[in-house]
């Protein structure tokens, strides 16, 4: 896995799909307006290496992650990705590789919403 994530420990909030949906639905079918305006969604912040060490877990093969420049990984796919997906990924990929906060910052991923929005 050669990406410009910084050395490993960088964190990637993880947001999952059927969360999101489940979360829609229920607004979406509710009357009246929502009682929030923003939903903690996050379900998991692994590092780039833990996210290496799953890959390696599921397709029964090493994964590992291996650090590179933003120019190497500009050139790796320029040729696959429309200018704009290349510009908001660089960036997005700067961020995170940039943001300074450790693993267990003080965050966690909230449930709350499940007790509200489950089926």
């Amino acid at each position: 896995m050669f990406l410009p994530w910084g050395k490993g420990d960088a964190i990637f909030p993880l947001v999952g799909a059927e969360d999101v949906g489940r979360v829609a639905t229920a607004l979406l079918g509710s009357e009246g307006l929502p009682k929030q305006n923003a939903y903690d969604l996050i379900v998991a912040l692994p590092t780039a290496i833990e996210i290496a060490n799953t890959l390696t877990a599921v397709l029964h093969r090493p994964i590992r992650y291996v650090e590179i420049t933003d120019e190497q990984w500009v050139q790796a796919v320029r040729e696959r990705l429309n200018a704009h997906a290349l510009d908001h990924l660089s960036h997005l990929w700067q961020f995170f590789a940039g943001v300074s906060f450790p693993k267990g910052w003080g965050w966690r991923p909230r449930d709350h919403w499940r007790d509200t929005y489950s089926n």
